[in-house]
């Protein structure tokens, strides 16, 4: 039974190679996707200018009304850590 299995993947195997392989070309269409991929426009650095100048100004108000509301509150001997105290 062995031996059938054999001769059929061999008859197969023959008429496999007599076939000839079909043209395929893949790198024309990755080189497209890439290029095409490029066209996209870039944020410029104003907007990153301008998201980074609005965190810091957004940080520095937090610190403003966290020192403002801690300061005579009971959770003032947290803030002691971070906030220089004057005699």
């Amino acid at each position: 039974m062995k031996n059938n299995e054999l001769d059929m993947f061999e008859k197969l195997a023959i008429e496999a190679r007599s076939e000839s392989i079909l043209p395929v070309s893949v790198a024309h269409q990755v080189l497209d996707t890439l290029h095409a991929r490029q066209n996209y426009s870039i944020p410029t650095q104003k907007v990153d200018l301008f998201f980074g100048v609005g965190s810091f100004l957004a940080a520095c108000a937090a610190i403003a009304v966290f020192y403002l509301s801690a300061g005579e509150d009971a959770l003032f001997a947290f803030v002691q850590l971070f906030v220089t105290v004057l005699p």
